[in-house]
């Protein structure tokens, strides 16, 4: 028996879904490089039709899933019936029909896990990289705030309570900035918890 059509493209999906979630697992690729990649003009082409794609793959590999599912069991009880009362031909094309439908079976099971494992892992960068800029974007602008109020000349009693404010303010922004990164802390746990249950899975 040979592979057919629908099931050498689901190999070849499964194949170019592990590349791509080894790619996104490389931990010296940060965060804001792939915001940088999903933004680029190929990745916003890409990521216009990105979504109603990844429902009818989901779908698809779902609906797969299922029928590979129902083949092993109806070949697995026809095996079981056969024990002892068929001949040696018929035993050796139910094994061949029983070893297809389970193959197909993993073959589609472990693509439907990598693509629900690569969606969960691109919305943890997309989170992570917001959380990055959110506190850097806060903390500059804070920065230049204080910076500007520094410079003026002859602070009057309302420059100063000015001056305190904006302190009071890059004091909160602080906690904010330490806040977000801690989320992206705990973001990054869950990523490598991700790709450590993913390598055990694999195992």
């Amino acid at each position: 028996f040979q592979m057919t059509i629908e099931w050498s493209v689901i190999a070849a999906l499964l194949y170019s879904e592990i590349t791509i979630t080894l790619l996104l697992l490389i931990p010296w690729i940060k965060p804001r490089i792939w915001r940088t990649i999903f933004k680029s003009r190929i990745g916003h082409a890409i990521g216009q039709y990105a979504k109603q794609s990844a429902l009818v793959v989901g779908a698809l590999l779902f609906m797969l899933f299922l029928d590979a599912l129902r083949g092993t069991r109806k070949y697995t009880n026809l095996n079981n019936q056969m024990q002892g009362t068929g001949t040696a031909a018929a035993d050796a094309v139910v094994h061949a029909h029983l070893f297809h439908a389970e193959r197909n079976e993993y073959i589609t099971g472990f693509s439907l896990l990598l693509f629900l494992v690569i969606s969960r892992i691109v919305k943890i960068i997309h989170r992570m990289s917001d959380f990055e800029m959110s506190a850097e974007n806060a903390l500059r602008q804070a920065h230049s705030t204080s910076k500007t109020v520094t410079e003026s000349s002859g602070e009057s009693e309302r420059q100063k309570k000015m001056k305190g404010e904006l302190e009071s303010e890059i004091s909160t922004t602080r906690a904010e900035r330490d806040n977000l990164l801690n989320q992206s802390k705990i973001l990054q746990k869950d990523y490598d918890e991700l790709l450590a249950r993913l390598k055990k899975h694999q195992a």
